[in-house]
């Protein structure tokens, strides 16, 4: 069975997450033999970020790093173990609330395809990425210049056209 990163890296609608996770240097982890479980933003939940937003992310590494480690929880939880949970602790020490009102959600995300199996743990797939309440002071560095130039094509859809918060695919 493949490891988390090779699972994401294969899926299509992961490619900004994995550009981010090899960006924030959590390659590693998602290689490991540690089981964890990510609640892994699609393409499009990237893209619906405001550009402000993006362009924070980019310009502060630890807090990109912070918002990426607020995706992953230790352990391997599945769908239905969610389903008996009211919150699950992440590798940034910070708490995410579940909830299965309307599906299953993660803060304000929908948790759009579950259980995607792998060696290391598992992978939720959601339809929004996750915030962080608490913000550090932002500051730009040459990694945001780097993924910038590495990454341009899996930017938020709304950074790379200067819009709003919509999807602005043609």
């Amino acid at each position: 069975m493949k490891s988390v990163y090779q699972i994401a890296t294969g899926l299509d609608t992961l490619a900004t997450l994995v550009a981010a996770v090899e960006v924030v240097g959590l390659v590693d982890l998602f290689k490991g033999d540690d089981y964890i479980t990510v609640f892994a933003p699609n393409d499009e939940a990237f893209s619906k970020l405001s550009r402000d937003y993006a362009e924070e992310l980019l310009g502060d590494l630890e807090k990109f790093a912070a918002n990426i480690r607020y995706h992953i929880a230790p352990g391997r939880i599945t769908s239905s173990e969610l389903g008996r949970i009211d919150s699950v602790r992440t590798m940034s020490k910070d708490d995410l609330l579940i909830g299965a009102r309307r599906g299953l959600q993660v803060n304000n995300a929908r948790i759009v395809e579950p259980d995607i199996k792998c060696r290391n743990g598992v992978i939720h797939i959601i339809d929004s990425v996750l915030m962080i309440k608490k913000h550090g002071k932002v500051r730009e560095g040459q990694f945001a210049a780097n993924f910038r130039e590495q990454h341009v094509t899996t930017l938020p859809a709304a950074a790379r056209s200067g819009g709003g918060t919509r999807d602005h695919r043609p």
